[in-house]
């Protein structure tokens, strides 16, 4: 899915560093004096209200319908459109601590619910991020053997259990010529897997 979201890592590049602040004003909340919280607060609420808002607004309309094209499936964005409602619910818990900030020492429960609400955001959007990064497919069968015919499919992470199964329904064949084993851990059967098991990772091969 690289070329698909190219776009996307190259705008995430310009964006980390205020990705980055939430965490640092997270940080300085129950040290830094109440001028120092009121103008970290005010400059991430802005970046996530102002900037970040508008950035998942544009993605709903423009990315994700291409996204959900491409992998034959309108769930195929679900989960990251989820993070989108997540985070403005975090927005909007963040507007309200900020408009409480009146320039006074913060009460301990002040600090509390902005250093949630800051590193959660800053949690959230690093994983989402990550999330349009890189696409997964996780099944299930009908999709995983279509995906195989997608050529912006680059990698397969496979986890391969040894033992035969009485059923009906497993992970389609596919031509291992066209695909590079890059590695692979084996494990034995343990007290929390009943199977031993290799979990695999493969890269396509280009032409």
């Amino acid at each position: 899915m690289s070329i698909v979201t190219q776009p996307l890592r190259d705008e995430h590049k310009e964006l980390y560093p205020n990705v980055d602040r939430m965490r640092q004003v997270a940080e300085i909340v129950d040290n830094a004096s109440p001028a120092e919280v009121m103008a970290g607060v005010a400059e991430v609420y802005q970046f996530l209200a102002h900037h970040l808002l508008p950035h998942a607004s544009a993605e709903e309309a423009a990315l994700y319908p291409v996204v959900q094209k491409v992998l034959g499936s309108a769930d195929a964005t679900k989960t990251m459109s989820r993070d989108h409602v997540e985070i403005e619910i975090y927005i909007k818990e963040l507007e309200k601590l900020q408009s409480e900030l009146d320039g006074t020492p913060l009460t301990t429960l002040q600090i509390k619910a902005l250093q949630r609400v800051l590193y959660g955001a800053y949690a959230l959007v690093k994983v989402h991020f990550d999330k349009e990064e890189e696409v997964y497919i996780i099944g299930g069968a009908s999709l995983f053997k279509q995906a195989l015919t997608f050529p912006l499919v680059n990698y397969m992470y496979i986890t391969w259990v040894h033992e035969k199964f009485d059923a009906d329904v497993f992970f389609p064949k596919f031509n291992e010529r066209e695909w590079k084993l890059l590695q692979c851990e084996k494990h034995e059967a343990d007290e929390k897997h009943p199977y031993p098991y290799s979990f695999c990772e493969y890269e396509r091969i280009k032409k």
